[in-house]
């Protein structure tokens, strides 16, 4: 989770990924983090997605990433 927002060049990709599926009428899905054990840092990575750079979705890799996600990605 670390670093996939710092810099400008990634992030820019992100933004336009996500404005383009959302041009489309697609859903934009965030990309797998491989935090497992840090499950804070996890979600807080999913909440930036969603609310920086409009990403509705976002993949996981292990069950236990599933509940964080869609504790950040659901309305407040």
């Amino acid at each position: 989770a670390d670093g996939q927002f710092d810099h400008p060049l990634v992030v820019r990709a992100k933004l336009e990924i996500a404005s383009a599926c959302h041009a489309h009428g697609k859903v934009p899905s965030h990309c797998v983090v491989t935090e497992f054990s840090d499950m804070a840092a996890m979600q807080a990575a999913a909440g930036r997605a969603a609310s920086e750079l409009g990403y509705t979705r976002m993949w996981s890799i292990h069950p236990a990433q599933i509940r964080p996600i869609l504790e950040a990605l659901s309305p407040a």
